[in-house]
């Protein structure tokens, strides 16, 4: 699954799930 890290910089974390 993506998460959002932080609202100032629109960056994803992809998980395997």
């Amino acid at each position: 699954s993506c998460r959002s890290l932080e609202s100032i910089v629109q960056e994803k974390i992809c998980h395997i799930d």
